[in-house]
Parts: structure tokens; sequence; C-alpha cells
């Protein structure tokens, strides 16, 4: 006999068999001769009364094969099993209150609560997968392989930060009736809450209002009062203990211009001194000479370098650090152009014009620095080579770029390679705008000997030699031939394990509101390997994230059934099988997403179903 269930709906005893493979768990009395890895009896104490649980899972009305069910008892813990050909499943347990989902894992699935009784069958009957996404509370449960919930609190979780390691997320949580923001630590995988600041108002203006400059130090753009015009509010950049949430450093805007850490030391870019210098049309400038600063993390005592850049809306960024002791900066010497004209002499430029960048070199435990070079005034910062003997920096001129290194000892400089820009196209490294921690520009920009990539140059430079070498600019992609810049956008970045990877948004016939997004991996050796995806006609590139050992990548690209943003997972282009499976159904834009240390979890914000809040969720990579 079967008797379909409903929520908290008995489960009446009845004489009888099943031939279905039952399920296994951490309290599991395998069944003889079952070979199905999830066959094992689930709950099954062999002292005591057990029921049989059975079912059918059905799609549209036919046998669904391949369906995960998970059986949860009031303690949390689960039993598996999977269906056979036919639909069914079966579990041996105690009798007991149950908590059942199945999980096809393309988005469909079903959930319900029930009492199982001991000494016979217990038949649900035929059950009809539906959108789980449709069933809310299967968010509150975890290990079924669907998404996850990890954040409780009644308010939108913002800005999210992972920590390099992804043992925990920052982020900025928006209550509702709260003017500023709860700044919190997450741990990762229980999402126990660290606050480190109260109702902070994080500030707009700045595309990435929080960054870590390492695990240690968290910082973020936030809106406070103006030291200098106290009736004003400005942008500030707070430096925290990522721990603890103790305040190191707060600076306006104006009087910083980068930070990186370095044996227990935090380093900041900051002004020394300014002054205003009154102008009947542009009213007051301000005007700043800048210095290294260095902030104890354990007193909290700041030590000032020397100047090292004149007046001016100056800003200065950390080159590279090197064996924690030698950094390499390249100050702006540029003179704001109301000021410059008015002070020449003073901005070292002729007739008021931007003066040359100086290369300075550092000894940080001394605080002591030297000048290595001039270069000129439109460079762009590179990495140190890897012995941390010389510099590499864009040199920028009318006719071209010159890729230059620079000795840090004599301060000569080799040109390593050029491209002259009326008949090549340039170089173009695309240097960020926001302060990143250092491991994030090594991996972005890969300045070292296995070579560069140019956006959107579409080539290799061999550091070492000058070599430059074209990566493809047409791709073959499942018999379809594309010309990746003809019509569309593309780039080229470097990716995990000395990739390059070149990607592409290719138009679709008039009339389609779709494009092909492709990419193409490049290796240093090897065959490249090519992708295609679909993405609404809006969309940007899509945005890739990778597991810490390159084997795993997860792809956010938006839903052209619903128009919300999906991840996609699967083995990253390095590995032997690129194939990407949908891996979250929720109808919600998914974003910031990250893989855990291990590879078997991704982590991503999206809004939940049951209160519409952004939430911190998570879902399972590997099957149970």
């Amino acid at each position: 006999m079967r008797n379909r269930l409903l929520s908290m709906l008995l489960v009446f005893a009845a004489a009888g068999s099943f031939a279905a493979c039952g399920g296994a768990s951490q309290q599991v009395t395998p069944d003889a001769g079952c070979d199905d890895p999830l066959c094992g009896g689930g709950f099954h104490d062999p002292e005591k009364i057990v029921g049989t649980l059975t079912g059918q899972a059905l799609r549209g009305g036919a046998p669904a094969e391949g369906v995960v069910a998970h059986l949860i008892d009031s303690t949390g813990q689960i039993s598996h099993a999977r269906t056979d050909a036919l639909g069914a499943f079966r579990f041996e347990l105690s009798p007991a209150h149950y908590r059942l989902v199945l999980n096809d894992s393309h988005g469909q699935g079903f959930y319900e609560t029930l009492v199982v009784f001991g000494g016979g069958l217990n038949d649900l009957g035929a059950l009809e997968l539906v959108p789980l996404e449709s069933v809310s509370g299967i968010v509150d449960i975890h290990g079924v392989g669907f998404e996850e919930r990890l954040t409780r609190q009644a308010g939108d979780y913002l800005k999210p930060v992972f920590s390099l390691d992804r043992s925990a997320v920052y982020v900025a949580r928006k209550l509702g009736g709260d003017l500023g923001y709860d700044v919190l630590r997450v741990s990762i995988p229980d999402g126990a809450e660290t606050v480190l600041l109260r109702n902070e108002s994080i500030s707009s203006s700045y595309t990435t209002p929080m960054f870590l400059v390492s695990d240690q130090v968290l910082a973020l753009w936030s809106g406070r009062t103006d030291p200098e015009q106290p009736q004003y509010r400005t942008d500030t950049i707070v430096f925290l203990d990522a721990l603890t949430g103790r305040e190191l450093r707060a600076l306006t805007w104006r009087k910083f211009g980068g930070s990186f850490l370095s044996g227990g030391s935090l380093y900041t870019m900051e002004a020394q001194s300014s002054r205003e210098a009154g102008d009947s049309l542009f009213g007051t400038i301000y005007q700043y000479t800048w210095a290294l600063a260095r902030v104890d993390l354990a007193t909290g005592a700041v030590q000032q370098g020397r100047v090292l850049s004149k007046v001016g809306w100056a800003n200065s960024f950390p080159l590279k650090l090197h064996d924690a002791q030698q950094v390499v900066l390249v100050p702006s010497r540029y003179c704001e152009t109301e000021y410059a004209m008015q002070h020449a002499t003073e901005c070292d430029g002729a007739g008021g014009q931007s003066p040359a960048r100086t290369l300075v070199r550092v000894d940080l435990a001394a605080m002591t620095d030297r000048i290595v070079t001039t270069v000129p005034p439109e460079s762009t910062y590179g990495l140190l080579s890897a012995d941390g003997s010389a510099a590499l920096v864009f040199e920028f001129d009318p006719h071209g770029t010159t890729l230059t290194r620079i000795d840090l000892a004599t301060g000569a400089k080799t040109a390593v390679a050029r491209r002259d820009c009326s008949t090549e196209r340039c170089f173009y490294p695309g240097s960020s705008r926001s302060p990143v921690a250092e491991e994030t520009l090594a991996q972005t920009y890969r300045l070292d000997a296995q070579g560069l990539a140019t956006d959107p140059g579409f080539a290799r430079i061999d550091l070492v030699t000058g070599a430059i070498t074209e990566l493809p600019t047409e791709a073959t992609i499942e018999g379809t031939s594309y010309s990746l810049c003809a019509g569309g956008r593309c780039s080229a970045t470097y990716a995990a394990n000395g990739l390059v990877r070149v990607t592409a948004l290719i138009p679709k016939p008039a009339g389609d509101d779709r494009r092909d997004a492709l990419m193409i991996d490049v290796p240093v050796s090897g065959v490249p390997l090519a992708r295609r995806f679909e993405v609404a006609a809006a969309d940007d590139f899509p945005s890739i994230v990778t597991s810490a050992d390159g084997s795993r990548e997860a792809v956010v690209l938006r839903d052209l059934a619903t128009g919300f943003r999906q991840i996609w997972t699967g083995a990253s282009s390095s590995a032997s099988s690129p194939v990407l499976a949908r891996a979250t159904f929720l109808t919600a834009n998914h974003h910031d997403a990250a893989i855990s240390a291990d590879g078997d979890t991704l982590y991503y914000f999206t809004r939940d179903p049951i209160s519409g809040y952004e939430q911190l969720f998570r879902v399972g990579l590997t099957q149970p």
C-alpha cells in the first residue's frame, strides 16, 4: 500500500519489500550484495526495530534515475541513497522524525518532513520533482547538495572581500533602519560572525570600498569628518586589525597613496603636510608632500620617513616588496594644474608641465631611501625582477611604449621590448587603480621570466630575451571560426599556472540580444584550449574564479532563460576536462564567488528566498 506524505504526516507501517538500494551515513549497516557507493541502510541499529522507507522520484511523470535522496534525522545526521533506473530509492532506519530531500543536481528535487514507523514498509509513493528554489526552506538544510545559507541576520551582506586563504570573508552588513554599516568578519565554514566596526559610513565613491592589505589588515573607505574642515565629511581610508577590528590608522583620501604589510608593520604612503593656496577662480587648493610611514601593528606607534615627492595632488604607491626589507616606489611628482601655473619652478616642469617621476628604493629596516633614477611622467609601474635587482617599468612617449628594465644598484636602463604605436599595437599593462594585496598584484601581472600578457595587444613578452610572441587572434570552436577582436571586445590577462587567457565578446546576428563570450587559454607550450558561453547582450566579460591549486573554476554567467546570474563550475582550463556544470539555481543574481582552499566548496552571495536579503551562501562541488 502507498501513502503520499504531507508535512509532518505519519507514514503507517506496512508489510512488503522493495528492491531499491539503500543509503549511507555515519551510522551505517550495509546491505549485503549492494555495490552502489551510496548503498548502506542509513540510520539502522540492528538491535532495534527498524522500518523500511521507500519511494519513487519522477521528473515530468517519468522515472528519474540518479537522483540523490537525503534523509536527515533530528540530530542533523544525514543518510544518502540514489535512485535506480525506475526512480526508486530505499532506506532501512529506526522509527523517528525525519526530513527528506531529493536533489537531481539540475535544480529540481523534493522536500518533506515525515515520521517513520518500524516493523514494516513505509511507502512514499511517487514523488514529482519540482524546482528546488520553490521550496524556500531548503536553504536551511546543510549537506544535501543544494544552496545553503550561512548568514541569518535580517539585513543585506554587501561589499564582500574573501581572505586569501578562504578562511573568512569580510563584509559590510546593512540592517533595516540603520544609517551605516556593520563591518563583519564571517568565519568559513561555520558562519560565525565577529563585528569589527558598528554603524560605519562606508564610502560609495570607490569601486573597491573594502580590501585586504593582507590577511592581517582590512582597509575600507569611509565617510568621516574632514579633519581640516569639520563642517564637511570626506572619504577616509581606515585600516583595521582584521581579527579584532582595532583601528590602526585613518587617513583622508588626499593623504593616502598606497599600503603594504611587511615584518609586522603596516606601511602607507601619506601626506606629511598641507597648505592652502587661494585662487579667485578655483577657490582653495590643497598641496601635499608625500612620505612613507610605518605603523607598528603591535603598539600602533607611527614612524615617518623622508619626503619622497613634492607638492600637488600626488598619488604614490609601492612598486614591489622584496625580502621584507626593500621596497621600490615610483612617487608621482605631478603638480595640480592651477598651482603649477603659479609655481612652475617648484613643480620642476617646463611651463608648468608634469615633471618626471622618481624611482626610489627604500630600506624598510632603517626607513632610509635612495633615488635610483627618473622615468617619464606618464610611466606606469611593473614589478621587480625575480632576484630583486631590477625594476620593470612601462615608459610611454609620443611614438610608442617601451618596457624598460632598471638596475636598482646603478640606475642603468635597458629596453626589453618596444612597440611603435603608429604601426603596431602598443603595450597596455592595465594597472589597478585600487590598492590590493601584493599577492594579488603578482598573480595579476606576472611580470617575471614567463612573460607578460598585454591588453589588447595579444602578445607575450619574454622579459629575459625581449622576444615578443603573438597570441592567437582567431579561434575555431564547435566548428565555428571566430575573429577575436573584429567587431567585438577583447582582452588578455594572466590566469593560473602560467596561462594567458584571451577573452572576447562577439555579437550575434542582428536581432539577437545575446553575445558569444569566448575564452582561449594559451599555455606556455602546447595547444590552446577554447571555450564558448552565451551571455546577454548587456553582459561584460564572464567573471571567473579559480581554486587555489588551479584545478577547479567557477564562472558567473547570466542565465538566458531567467535573466539572473548563476554560477557554473568544473575542472579548470589547465585540467583535462574543461566541461562546466551549473551549480546554483536560486532565482537571483549570484555574485562575489570564491572557492574554498580544498576546492570542495563554492561560497558566494545572493538573495535569500525566505527573507529577501543578500546573504552568504555555499554549495558543495562534490557529490555526497
